[in-house]
C-alpha cells in the first residue's frame, strides 16, 4: 500500500445537515475533541480518494496541495473537476476536450473556462492523509494534524472502494458500453487483491448473473477482521 491523500467532501454539498458539512463546521470552530473515530464505511461515504503520495512529509504535502504556496505540485495544478457530471479532469488539455465534446462549449474559446469546469480546492480542515508506514491517517485541524482511527483501516477501504468500482460497472453494462468489459476485467483484478478467495469466487458468480445491487450489498458487509486471509493487498 502506499501514501494517501483524501478530501472532505463538504464542498461537494449544498446541504448543511450532511455529516460532512457539520464535521467541516465543528472542526472549524473547534468544538470537537482529539481522537476522532469513523467506520470504514463512515469514512468512505464523507472522503474522496484525491492520489497516491510520494511523500510522507505532512508539511510537505499541505504545501504541494495549497494554492499560493509556491510548491504546489503538478497534479494539483493540473487538476479540474467537472461539476455537471462529477468527473475529474487531470489534465489542462483533458479538461478543454471534454467541455467541447460533452458539454458542447465553443471551439476557439480555450481561455475562458466554462463555470462548470472548476480547479481543485486547496487542502483544508478536515481532509485527512494516510500514512502506510506507520499505517496511521492524519487529519488537518486548523493548528495542525491531529491522528485519528478508521476502523478497519486502508484495507477496508479499498474493499469498498472495489464495491464503488462495480457500481460504475453496471452502469456502463446499462449503457451497452465499449469499455465495459475492459472495466470488468480491471474490477475482477482488484477484487482478487483486497477479499479472501471464497469471497471473490462469490461476487463474481453474483456479477457474472447481473446482480450489482447484492453484490455490491455483499462487498460493504464484508469485513477485514472477520476474513484476516484476503490476498495480497496493494
Amino acid at each position: 500500500m502506499k501514501n494517501k491523500l483524501y478530501f472532505l467532501n463538504w464542498d461537494r454539498t449544498t446541504d448543511f445537515e450532511e455529516p460532512e458539512s457539520q464535521l467541516y463546521h465543528d472542526l472549524n470552530l473547534e468544538n470537537i475533541e482529539a481522537g476522532l473515530e469513523f467506520t470504514a464505511q463512515e469514512f468512505s461515504d464523507m472522503y474522496r480518494e484525491m492520489t497516491e503520495l510520494e511523500t510522507d512529509s505532512l508539511k510537505q504535502i499541505a504545501r504541494q496541495w495549497s494554492k499560493g504556496s509556491g510548491e504546489e505540485c503538478v497534479e494539483f495544478l493540473d487538476l479540474h473537476y467537472c461539476q455537471n457530471c462529477s468527473t475529474y479532469l487531470e489534465t489542462p488539455g483533458t479538461a478543454e476536450v471534454h467541455a467541447r465534446t460533452t458539454h458542447g462549449h465553443p471551439p476557439g474559446d480555450k481561455d475562458r473556462w466554462p463555470n462548470y469546469i472548476r480547479s481543485e480546492r486547496s487542502l483544508d480542515t478536515g481532509d485527512v492523509v494516510y500514512l502506510d508506514d506507520p499505517d496511521e491517517f492524519w487529519m488537518a485541524t486548523p493548528i495542525g494534524w491531529e491522528d485519528i482511527e478508521v476502523f478497519g483501516g486502508q484495507e477496508q477501504l479499498q474493499v469498498l472502494d472495489v464495491a464503488d468500482q462495480l457500481e460504475d460497472i453496471h452502469r456502463l453494462d446499462k449503457a451497452h458500453s465499449d469499455y465495459y468489459s475492459e472495466a470488468l476485467k480491471d474490477f475482477y483484478d482488484q477484487l482478487g487483491r483486497v477479499t479472501d478467495a471464497e469471497t471473490s469466487f462469490q461476487v463474481m458468480d453474483l456479477v457474472s448473473s447481473k446482480k450489482y445491487d447484492e453484490a455490491v450489498s455483499f462487498l460493504e458487509n464484508y469485513s477485514i477482521d472477520e476474513n484476516p486471509d484476503q490476498g495480497d493487498l496493494i
